[in-house]
């Protein structure tokens, strides 16, 4: 069986993390892809690298302590909306591809129960694994949603 490619944050020319990076990771074949997920102030899951909005759109902050509207009305390279879980999971659901879900927020209490809610909610169960590197947010992530696979993410 050969490994699966994976549009990592999507895929070029598009902005990193965005449905239009997502969309065109699609366009160039790619059936799986890697996105990195932060909760806000306000529990909701959005799509972003970095745990503030300051590289990628106009605005500054932590994401942690921004609401989802306040994220809203920002502009990712002055053009794109922040996407949120639903928007990416929604996507992939419709266009049946695998997400690596990258969780940069384990230690935020409560998370793995609205990760689990919104892969339910999106019938993603068998297509996502949930990564981070916290290995005892993982266990806790399981106890969650048994049925999704986990990675530990090493870093250097």
């Amino acid at each position: 069986m050969l490994p699966r490619l994976f549009g990592h944050r999507g895929a070029r020319p598009e902005p990193e993390n965005t449905m239009a990076a997502f969309r065109e990771a699609v366009r160039q074949g790619v059936r799986a892809i890697e996105t990195d997920f932060h909760a806000t102030v306000d529990h909701q899951l959005v799509v972003m690298h970095d745990p503030t909005v300051d590289r990628m759109t106009q605005g500054e902050g932590r994401i942690d302590q921004l609401t989802l509207d306040q994220i809203r009305d920002l502009k990712v390279a002055s053009r794109h909306q922040v996407p949120t879980a639903d928007d990416v999971l929604g996507y992939a659901a419709r266009e049946k591809l695998f997400v690596d879900m990258e969780i940069k927020c384990p230690e935020k209490p409560g998370v793995e129960c609205i990760i689990a809610d919104k892969v339910r909610q999106h019938g993603m169960q068998g297509q996502v694994t949930i990564t981070a590197d916290d290995p005892q947010f993982l266990q806790r992530m399981k106890g969650e949603l048994p049925e999704a696979t986990t990675g530990l993410v090493m870093r250097a």
